[in-house]
């Protein structure tokens, strides 16, 4: 066993700098010693007791640390705050506070968790570790984050998905094929003329283990009604696959499972089967619930 007593996940959010002045405090108060981790080798050995503040969960895991602790504030404004943490390029930051938001739901199930909703039931200090007591600070109150990121990090407010938990993903963070000539303001609007191909794919926003069911809306002209489509679901290496054809022009929706069986991005493809001279179809957005 490596003398790490203890690992608290800091997944991204506006308030880092105060909880870790927080878990500072409450470690000289306690006897404890704190570092940060990024990753590569464990921490030296080191007398008493020791804890590591880390962001990503699963590198962690590696660590084999005696307690757990994780605190996931602030989702609402996680994918600006990844940004400003890890200099990603602007609208990167959702991808990556995803997959720091699903992989903390892979730590042990005895942990010490904390969200925005059991963060204040009491005025006490808060005990993050055996021993370690923290003040929560004040909650941040400026409410920056993209309306987009902020729905779909949404299936994180409370910690890890609960079955039923569910969020909209906007059409804004889906990628295109290509813009509707009559309407180049509207990428949700796509113009099929041309080879069969993807005309959408997307978010790139991670799950956690569990079975998701991503629900797809969509419309389609009398042209667009007559051509052949697959969609697909999954998490990058294996997707759910269905095939269809609408048969008439109107406004649709589609329901599509996949299991997860690890916390990794989540990608729908809508995937025109034939090439098509005239027609559309207009992406209207997605919705994602885990079933179980």
């Amino acid at each position: 066993m490596n003398g790490i007593d203890g690992c608290i996940v800091l997944t991204p959010s506006l308030e880092r700098e105060a909880w870790v002045d927080a878990i500072h405090s409450g470690a000289r108060e306690a006897g404890w010693t704190v570092e940060d981790w990024s990753g590569g080798p464990p921490p030296a050995e080191h007398k008493g007791l020791l804890a590591v503040i880390v962001s990503d969960a699963v590198a962690a895991l590696a660590l084999e640390p005696r307690n757990w602790a994780v605190i996931t504030t602030g989702t609402t404004n996680a994918a600006v705050a990844a940004e400003s943490q890890f200099q990603t390029p602007p609208g990167q930051g959702v991808w990556v506070a995803s997959r720091l938001l699903a992989g903390a739901c892979l730590v042990p199930g005895d942990a010490t968790r904390l969200t925005d909703e059991n963060r204040g039931r009491s005025s006490n200090p808060l005990e993050l570790l055996p021993g370690l007591r923290v003040r929560a600070p004040v909650p941040d109150q400026h409410d920056v984050g993209r309306d987009a990121a902020a729905s779909a990090l949404s299936l994180y407010a409370t910690g890890m998905p609960d079955i039923g938990t569910a969020a909209d993903w906007p059409t804004s963070l889906f990628s295109f094929d290509r813009r509707s000539e009559e309407d180049p303001a509207a990428p949700a609007v796509q113009d099929l003329t041309g080879p069969p191909r993807i005309l959408i794919h997307g978010p790139y926003i991670a799950l956690p283990p569990g079975v998701w069911r991503a629900r797809i809306g969509f419309a389609v002209d009398s042209v667009g009604a007559r051509h052949r489509y697959r969609l697909e679901w999954g998490d990058l290496g294996a997707f759910t696959e269905h095939r269809f054809t609408p048969g008439r022009a109107g406004l649709y929706e589609l329901t599509i499972d996949y299991r997860w069986t690890a916390a990794t991005p989540a990608e729908v493809r809508l995937v025109l089967a034939d090439g098509a001279i005239d027609g559309t179809l207009t992406f209207t957005g997605l919705s994602v619930v885990r079933i179980a």
